[in-house]
């Protein structure tokens, strides 16, 4: 954190500012719980920031506070000093509304800790060794002399809670754990995160698991699963897309499945895909998403397929079985 100080000290000062807080499309929480604790870190300096995710946010984040002040677009003419780019590394994965190249975004700085990236930001700050970017917001918060308050604490808390899986996944370390003890002493409710993250589960999300589960495939003497969802199932089941998020896991989490992988339609285009990728430890999945020019980290990782999702799912088991063979 040392070596880290004086970028974190430029981002106070523009804190203090008229700022804009966005994040990757499909924000989860990591995403979403960084970006809102850096809004009350904001406001506690005297900064006046907006938080913009163009995407619908799941019902499970709904109990963060100041949830509800976040925007789903930018008023064309509005200016601001600064953008803070949370959780990503590339600009791919920006909000429509958002144009780099406008001078009225003002500076581009990225606060991220994924091994893939392209860098875009005036200023970046990022630690490929951090298994969450909320991690580098308690370093920030902590740079700045403030003590987290409960708001912060229970956005922080989200944000690294969502990434380590619960505290389950091999990138918890004691670094995470430090952390979490922080945030439960300055507030943070982990019954509450519990509840709202992994144990409050819409009817129709139930309904579509059971659709997604029905395709679920295995090859490879056991060792990759996929499955996926369509919009037709979407429609069956009356759930959101929003709804199908982690179900990469439940593939993940089949004995012998070393890697898993999840089709969903791209909303935006139909006739394209979205895919997320889990691996048990073993195998790098960012190499794969690498190959359809996604990225991501070792164990989670995602793409787009500019294919229909029946050709998308050949693709993957074809990528995958090749790549298998090269290990």
């Amino acid at each position: 954190m040392k070596m880290r100080i004086p970028e974190y000290k430029k981002c106070l000062d523009y804190l203090q500012k008229n700022i804009l807080i966005t994040s990757h499309r499909n924000p989860d929480g990591d995403a979403i719980g960084s970006s809102l604790a850096l809004m009350h870190i904001c406001k506690i300096v005297g900064g006046n920031p907006t938080v913009y995710f163009q995407d619908q946010l799941g019902h499970e984040f709904k109990y963060l506070n100041g949830i509800d002040s976040i925007v789903d677009s930018i008023d064309p003419k509005k200016e601001y000093d600064a953008v803070f780019a949370l959780d990503l590394g590339t600009t791919n994965l920006l909000g429509k509304d958002i144009d780099l190249n406008s001078k009225r975004f003002g500076k581009i700085i990225v606060i991220d800790h994924h091994k893939t990236r392209n860098p875009f930001g005036d200023l970046e700050i990022v630690d490929k060794n951090a298994s969450a970017t909320g991690l580098l917001i308690e370093e920030l918060l902590n740079t700045s002399n403030i003590k987290p308050d409960a708001q912060i604490a229970q956005a922080i808390w989200c944000a690294i809670y969502t990434d380590t899986g619960g505290f389950k996944y091999s990138s918890t370390d004691a670094r995470t754990l430090e952390c979490g003890s922080r945030m439960l002493e300055a507030g943070a409710d982990p019954w509450e995160a519990t509840q709202n993250l992994f144990e409050s589960n819409p009817f129709q999300r139930m309904k579509l698991l059971g659709k997604a589960l029905d395709n679920l495939e295995i090859r490879n003497d056991g060792i990759t699963a996929g499955m996926h969802v369509t919009t037709q199932m979407l429609e069956e089941t009356g759930a959101s897309i929003h709804m199908a998020s982690s179900f990469v896991n439940f593939a993940r989490s089949i004995f012998k499945v070393e890697i898993a992988f999840f089709v969903k339609p791209d909303l935006d285009n139909k006739l394209h895909s979205k895919v997320s990728f889990r691996s048990s430890g073993r195998y790098p999945v960012d190499i794969i998403a690498r190959k359809f020019g996604g990225g991501g980290h070792k164990n989670a990782a995602g793409c787009k397929i500019e294919k229909p999702i029946a050709e998308a799912r050949k693709m993957l088991f074809s990528t995958i079985t090749e790549f298998l063979k090269n290990e």
